[in-house]
């Protein structure tokens, strides 16, 4: 009957007196009767700027509901041109799609991502909530973060980048051959005597010319 919640568990009577219960003792599995009335949840990383060298621009999203996904869709407008769709297609654990056309520095692309479940209610969620995302195409990545001596501070200035400044910085384990690509070089070198780098004359040179040129540099070590 709509409206019911059910709790039971399953249970195996064994001939030798050794009973068995799935779950454990005193737990149960779960399930309520009635319309489905949860929608979609879609955790999605949004980048306020793009560099040119990461085109094409795709969007992607992990999109997981309670019942089941029926469709993710894009929405999107290139330089106020007008609003269109495309289907985001499944991607491993995400639902992806690149944005048509092409696209070059100065423009700027509006989206928001839809998504439906599969439920008779058809419930549907929205990100962002109410408005668009924006996000510019640029000559420079606004970051590298360059971890060269293989430790965890890496991974945590990256997502605090992303987090807080919704930036999407390059990630590299090696000094790269040209370090004009980027505005900021963030550099990890690792503690002294825990498995540290140090710097070869070539790096010190690059991130010297990098300075010289009006680059911004953060090291540790």
């Amino acid at each position: 009957v709509s409206g019911t919640d059910v709790d039971y568990f399953i249970e195996v009577q064994q001939t030798d007196g050794c009973d068995r219960t799935y779950p454990a003792p005193g737990d149960f599995f779960s399930f309520h009767v009635g319309p489905d009335l949860v929608a979609p949840v879609i955790d999605h990383t949004y980048i306020s700027q793009l560099g040119e060298n990461q085109l094409p621009m795709v969007v992607s999203a992990e999109v997981t509901d309670n019942i089941g996904v029926a469709s993710v869709t894009l929405e999107y407008q290139v330089n106020g041109g007008g609003f269109g769709t495309i289907p985001m297609e499944p991607m491993d654990a995400y639902y992806g799609a690149t944005v048509p056309g092409t696209l070059a520095i100065g423009d700027m692309v509006e989206y928001r991502i839809i998504a439906t479940d599969s439920s008779s209610s058809s419930n549907q969620a929205m990100d962002p909530t109410s408005g668009y995302y924006s996000t510019e195409i640029i000559d420079q990545l606004p970051a590298i973060v360059i971890n060269l001596d293989g430790g965890s501070s890496a991974a945590a200035i990256q997502g605090a980048l992303e987090a807080s400044l919704g930036v999407a910085p390059a990630v590299s384990t090696t000094m790269p051959v040209s370090l004009g690509l980027y505005q900021s070089a963030w550099v990890c070198l690792g503690m002294y005597g825990a498995g540290n780098h140090t710097l070869s004359g070539a790096e010190g040179d690059a991130l010297a010319a990098f300075m010289d040129a009006g680059g911004r540099a953060y090291m540790e070590g």
